[in-house]
């Protein structure tokens, strides 16, 4: 009927050069009962099958209820409308509903948000594989939630724009600074932020009616149409915005752009990385003149590319961190211990998910973290338990109780929240503790003689002493000749190496 232009076989084929008139569309292989279609006649027989239609249908549903919702998701499938009409089935892509700072339109699973969407309206989760799965607003085209099978993510590119705006009215800088971000400028393309980073005036002179201000002015644009930016190029500066402000002129800085491995961020022409942001994020070019032309992420504090003729790169060592005697900064690098009071586990979670290095400020970042302590509530109290790596040492685990397992004299959970503050410690830290304060295993116990004066009465414990700094209390008990019961269980109610016990028999025995 439409002429296939590929090859006929079994009675199908793959392409068709026409759109069919009736809205049919291609059948699956496996579902379709094919009927047999001579090669020398196109003309259909007189016992062709019904021709079946099938149609993909979008509704919005408004409603205050939400159990209406509950019933869709309960419908069983198929459902008869009439004797020729069914609805096979029904998927729910989008949920949109009230929140405190207006809507949120949230995806049902196997539904995600593109991610010009997640930046245009805002993302209410996070954004990842360039897709999110909430927005906080409902989209003013009628968009809704996409197929994760079906969708492909455009490319993001990011570009830090310089403007030059030349204005006699300083009312317009004020106008600028109150601007809420982001700004859409199409569907694809958005203004992210922008910072006023110098302001010109000059002074009028008696005969000067009115005073020219001067502004060069970062703007972040994000756009998924690459296109965009070759307009951006291609416009004849000035530009006239009213009567008393004009844009004199634009030079595009850096262009963030996804790669296979995250983010790359290039210099155009003019402009370069500072050596600290190439060797913190890595430079995807050559360092050349202590700058580098690429770097391999977009960075956290906002930087981009420095025009080379007003920016004074600073000297950056390759080989070495040390500062020379002419290094003007110095790195300090803190370990700090921090304990978090919390009753949402989800915390946790989420501490564990951060990517590091994270950073706080332009000289400062956290260059990564371990949690080594878990304390939570049981049914006789708090357990105290260690992260991998970490471990109870075994005077804490004699002190509190294990609740695990004493081995190579540390345990991976006490029963209670130590009172002076201590915590799991590394088990590096804790092998080299036990190889630096062993001592021969002879004598284990010595003993002190003890006076009349200071003897104790007797059926209680005589005076030794343990030197044993591996708190291995059952071989210390061998060699003395008390209760066995009675010293370990004064050595359990000790926190400290060297354990004081007390004989009432006579010294020596």
């Amino acid at each position: 009927m439409y002429g296939s232009c590929d090859n006929i076989t079994s009675d199908t084929c793959g392409c068709i050069n026409a759109i069919p008139a009736d809205g049919q569309h291609c059948q699956p292989v496996d579902q379709y009962n094919f009927t047999f279609c001579s090669v020398t006649t196109t003309t259909p027989s007189p016992t062709t099958s019904t021709v079946l239609y099938e149609y993909i249908i979008t509704i919005e549903l408004n409603t205050t209820d939400v159990t209406e919702i509950d019933r869709l998701r309960n419908i069983s499938y198929p459902v008869s409308i009439s004797n020729n009409t069914q609805v096979s089935g029904m998927n729910i892509s989008t949920v949109c509903s009230q929140s405190s700072s207006g809507y949120q339109c949230r995806c049902e699973d196997q539904y995600r948000w593109s991610c010009d969407q997640c930046f245009m309206y805002g993302s209410c989760d996070n954004i990842t594989s360039d897709t999110c799965g909430c927005i906080n607003a409902i989209p003013a085209d009628g968009q809704h939630c996409q197929p994760v099978d079906q969708y492909t993510s455009p490319v993001l590119y990011e570009y830090i724009i310089t403007i030059e705006l030349n204005t006699t009215d300083v009312t317009e800088t004020d106008r600028l600074r109150n601007i809420s971000y982001p700004v859409s400028i199409s569907n694809n393309t958005q203004v992210s932020g922008m910072n006023i980073s110098t302001v010109t005036t000059t002074t009028p002179s008696p005969t000067t009616s009115t005073v020219l201000y001067e502004y060069i002015i970062t703007i972040e644009l994000n756009t998924t149409d690459v296109t965009e930016i070759d307009r951006l190029r291609n416009i004849s500066y000035p530009v006239s915005i009213s009567n008393n402000t004009q844009v004199s002129g634009m030079n595009i800085s850096t262009v963030c752009s996804q790669s296979s491995s995250g983010y790359q961020c290039r210099c155009e022409d003019q402009y370069r990385w500072s050596c600290d942001q190439c060797f913190m994020y890595g430079s995807c070019d050559n360092i050349t003149s202590d700058t580098c032309g690429c770097i391999n992420a977009i960075p956290a504090d906002g930087q981009h590319c420095q025009p080379v003729d007003q920016y004074n790169f600073t000297f950056c060592s390759a080989t070495t961190t040390s500062p020379s005697p002419t290094t003007s900064t110095v790195l300090y690098e803190y370990i700090i211990t921090i304990e978090l009071n919390t009753t949402d586990v989800t915390e946790i979670d989420r501490l564990r998910n951060i990517s590091y290095p994270v950073s706080i400020s332009n000289n400062t970042q956290v260059s990564g973290m371990n949690i080594s302590t878990v304390c939570s509530l049981s049914s006789s109290g708090y357990q105290c338990r260690c992260e991998d790596q970490y471990r109870w040492s075994c005077d804490q685990c004699f002190m509190y109780g294990s609740c695990d397992n004493i081995t190579s004299d540390t345990c991976g959970c006490i029963n209670a929240i130590p009172a002076d503050g201590q915590h799991c410690q590394p088990l590096t830290a804790q092998r080299q503790a036990l190889n630096n304060s062993w001592l021969p295993s002879t004598p284990m116990l010595n003993f002190v003689p003890v006076t009349p004066e200071a003897e104790a009465p007797r059926g209680s414990l005589g005076a030794a002493r343990c030197f044993s700094l591996r708190c291995d209390w059952h071989k210390a008990v061998q060699r003395s000749t008390g209760s066995t019961g009675d010293i370990i269980s004064a050595a359990r109610r000790f926190s400290v190496a060297s354990v004081s016990v007390v004989n009432s028999q006579a010294p020596g025995r």
